[in-house]
């Protein structure tokens, strides 16, 4: 059974960020891989050219974001009328 689970390292301990279903003493083994932001896990999906700096701030700045809500008010605004009310409550 693997678990992943997020942890910090601290005065050369690694604390785990929760409880682990472990019996005391028991031998596991410990693959470490840093954090990492999704802009760095994405990187390369847009084969990107420019300033990486540049890219970070696109992919993380709440302003860029495409997961804002939809709705009612919003699809109104840009859609017509007749295609707004039957986009409104598709699912």
């Amino acid at each position: 059974m693997a678990i992943v689970v997020n942890a910090t390292y601290e005065n050369g301990v690694l604390k785990p960020a929760e409880a682990l279903p472990l019996g005391e003493h028991e031998k596991v083994r410990v693959t470490i891989e840093p954090e990492t932001s999704w802009a760095e896990r994405t990187a390369g999906m847009l084969q990107w050219t420019g300033d990486p700096a540049v890219l970070r701030r696109i992919a993380e700045d709440d302003e860029f974001s495409v997961m804002e809500p939809l709705c009612d008010s919003t699809v109104s605004q840009t859609l017509p009328a007749t295609t707004a009310t039957s986009t409104a409550f598709r699912g």
